[in-house]
């Protein structure tokens, strides 16, 4: 069926609803154009207008409200990131876990324990951060950390050392074999092997004062001064009553000289060992318990075990690398 060309200008939109369509702009430009076409009419009135003409004119209408119909392209918008401002939490975080890592590093590096060691059969002389003075037996070590004549005066000790302490606000503390001796400014000697069975501690004052404890047990520290000595081990929880000491035994090894009084025979052995570099190996089990004195201004190895055996009734004999004691 074949629509005529009045039922397909009935239907389609009138001018008004196609206005209708339009945003508030277009719409009143539209409506402005209109005007002025009425207005142009109704001034040539009196003139034909050719038909040609008003369709032209129609065109131009409908074109524009075509255009106005099309949906617009939507522009893709970019937003760039805003610069945050205030505090950067995640960037602090990682920062201040840095810098904790870091401290905690530098921390460790100052405080970790560095040890110095004597070689056997020599003696070592030292001049301590706070400008103490130290000298060392053989085999003797002592450690301290990088903070040492800073922040503290601490150090540790294994064997023995004669120790002269410049005076200073920060107390001068050594440890050794869990006792403590505690100075301000003084000098004495102090004996302290890991390896004796008992591990006594033998501590003589040359000058000064000094306090001396068992590091769980400070409040039965005993003081000493000057030609005073003491002792603990584990046998007890608190050190012996100071008595008068001379100090000319006590200082021997630093005079190169060699002095026990009253000592296990496995403590003299070992320090034998330590102080000429050799080995010394004991195959007597039943002398564990027996002590001897001895002094010796010039010792000689060979005649100090020579004597030795003879007072205990012991026999000795060379090795590839010492000597051997036995019965």
């Amino acid at each position: 069926m074949v629509k005529s060309e009045h039922n397909m200008k009935k239907n389609e939109p009138s001018v008004k609803q196609h206005l209708n369509r339009l945003d508030r702009k277009t719409r009143e430009e539209m409506l402005a154009i209109w005007n002025g076409t009425e207005a142009a009419h109704r001034r040539l009135s009196g003139q034909k207008v050719s038909d040609a003409s008003m369709e032209q004119a129609l065109s131009r209408v409908h074109s524009r409200i075509a255009e106005a119909d099309r949906p617009r392209k939507e522009i893709p918008v970019i937003v760039l990131p805003k610069k945050k401002r205030g505090l950067d939490l995640p960037r602090i975080s990682m920062l201040l876990a840095a810098s904790l890592a870091f401290f905690a590093l530098g921390f460790g590096w100052m405080s970790h324990i560095s040890w110095k060691q004597v070689p056997a059969g020599e003696t070592l002389a030292l001049t301590l951060p706070d400008g103490s003075s130290l000298t060392l037996n053989s085999g003797s070590e002592v450690g301290y950390n990088r903070l040492f004549g800073r922040t503290n005066r601490s150090l540790r000790l294994n064997g023995e050392g004669y120790f002269e302490v410049v005076s200073g606000d920060t107390p001068f503390r050594i440890r050794a074999n869990d006792n403590v001796v505690e100075v301000l400014g003084t000098s004495f000697n102090l004996r302290s092997w890991s390896t004796d069975p008992d591990r006594v501690t033998t501590l003589s004052v040359t000058s000064g004062r000094v306090d001396f404890f068992r590091s769980q047990n400070p409040e039965a520290a005993v003081t000493l001064t000057a030609g005073q000595s003491s002792v603990l081990s584990d046998l007890s929880s608190i050190p012996a009553e100071p008595s008068q000491a001379e100090a000319t035994q006590a200082l021997a090894w630093k005079n190169n000289q060699l002095a026990f009084s009253m000592q296990p025979l496995s403590v003299i052995f070992d320090e034998l060992a330590r102080k000429f570099n050799v080995a010394i190996e004991v195959n007597a089990g039943d002398i564990t318990d027996a002590r001897l004195s001895i002094f010796y201004t010039e010792p000689d190895l060979e005649t100090i075990l020579a004597e030795i055996c003879t007072v205990k009734g012991l026999e000795y004999s060379r090795t590839a690398n010492g000597f051997r004691i036995h019965r």
